[in-house]
């Protein structure tokens, strides 16, 4: 039996540069949902509490009305 496991190219971005690349190859080929997977791979490899710091969005679950 072949034994598979799991691969996540979010492993793989291990430097800004490397996320950069990733971002640029993605933006050169102009498909939207390409672009959408490039940048989840690039928040799951910087990790999405950094990646909501540097945002200017209102974190939702800590909204005081």
């Amino acid at each position: 039996m072949i034994k598979i496991s799991n691969f996540d190219a979010a492993d793989c971005l291990r430097s800004p540069q490397a996320m950069a690349d990733c971002l640029s190859e993605a933006l050169a080929t102009d498909d939207p949902e390409f672009i959408c997977d490039a940048l989840d791979t690039i928040a799951r490899a910087e990790g999405m509490t950094q990646i909501a710091g540097l945002g200017s969005l209102p974190n939702p679950l800590t909204k005081t009305r």
